[in-house]
């Protein structure tokens, strides 16, 4: 077999103390002279009680010392095995501060059914262990030499003198051959999101047929029942990056294809916010107010208002209209203005122009 050690994450860890021995402290005979004149003596029929006390105080033994408890490590909890194609991720936390070393013990085939027969695989100084940037554990990876036979692992832990913790929990690998990895992952991008769409695997990585999928996962986290996902988490000029596997088997253990192919996403916005509705005018004093609705449009930075005597020669009004009202003052007596309005985003979109009003200019 060949291991590969990849990274790890550190925790902390309680120290336990030995237990502390006190000398026994005999009391002095004068301490139970005190009781003796008291209740005993022969006022009370009772001769001879202070020396028997005497006696049994000073004919007391002190034992040999307790030895101090000797408390082996916790054995180490959480072993997960994942299998990527033909490789085998073992995931675990990282050990605590007081560990040195860490013994991977393994073996393959039926006969390796106790946990006794496990054989030892590699022991691994805890100092030379890295944390996995995403998943914060350790991960060591294994190559088996066959990979149609089941493989069965456990951890032991070593502390910094030399006591061994028992094995941990028991994982073990699945003779199940991955489905081939996803192909053609491409992107669509939306006001609001990121489709991703990919290709269905037809095959399994040894060439067998059908292909085993039980879903996909997603950038190593989310799990994806269909050959499509919805990325609502978008911000415009943020750049993404996605990948996509298999899932051939969701438990006992999970069971991945490889990863495929790797798709960045800059997502830009080049959609226009909605068109203004409700367009109305009024001209009242020798002046014409275009009022209109309200944009719901988040991104939305002003309005732009159009203007012309005929609907063939409307001109962009140099004015900028923050709120959804215009107040024109350069009107003639006896003509006639056409408006129409556009909302315009943040990064410089401009709607369609909404429908136009008619004012007629009067005395």
């Amino acid at each position: 077999m060949y291991l590969q050690i990849e990274k790890i994450w550190p925790q902390g860890v309680l120290y336990h103390d030995r237990p502390t021995m006190k000398e026994p402290q005999v009391k002095s005979p004068n301490s139970l002279s005190a009781p003796f004149h008291k209740y005993g003596g022969r006022k009370t029929g009772f001769p001879g009680v202070q020396l028997c006390l005497l006696l049994l105080v000073g004919c007391a033994k002190v034992g040999d010392p307790v030895p101090p408890i000797s408390e082996l490590p916790v054995s180490a909890r959480d072993l997960k095995l994942v299998q990527v194609a033909d490789r085998l991720q073992l995931i675990f936390p990282m050990p605590p501060e007081n560990i040195a070393v860490v013994e991977l013990h393994g073996g393959c085939g039926e006969s390796k059914r106790s946990r006794d027969d496990l054989e030892l695989l590699g022991s691994f100084e805890r100092e030379n262990l890295r944390p996995y940037p995403a998943a914060g554990s350790v991960v060591f990876v294994e190559n088996p030499a066959n990979n149609s036979a089941t493989c069965q692992f456990a951890l032991r832990l070593r502390d910094r003198r030399g006591r061994i913790s028992e094995l941990s929990n028991r994982v073990h690998s699945s003779p199940i051959s991955p489905a081939s990895p996803p192909s053609n992952l491409r992107s669509e991008v939306r006001r609001d999101r990121i489709i991703l769409r990919w290709d269905r695997p037809l095959t399994n990585s040894d060439g067998s047929t059908p292909a085993n999928i039980e879903g996909y996962l997603l950038n190593s986290k989310l799990r994806v029942p269909t050959e499509r996902f919805d990325d609502l988490d978008i911000e415009f000029g943020q750049n993404k990056t996605y990948w996509i596997q298999a899932i051939s088997r969701s438990q006992g253990p999970l069971v991945l294809s490889s990863i495929g192919e790797t798709l960045a996403v800059s997502p830009k916005d080049t959609f226009p916010p909605q068109v203004p509705q409700n367009v109305n005018s009024v001209y009242w004093k020798g002046k014409v107010q275009v009022l209109w609705d309200r944009s719901g449009d988040s991104d939305l930075d002003r309005y732009i208002v159009y203007k012309g005597t005929s609907l063939e020669a409307l001109e962009r009004l140099s004015q900028r209209v923050p709120s959804n009202r215009f107040t024109d003052e350069a009107v003639a007596v006896g003509l006639s203005y056409y408006y129409r309005v556009a909302a315009l985003d943040k990064s410089g979109n401009e709607s369609t122009q909404s429908a136009s009003v008619l004012v007629m200019i009067t005395d």
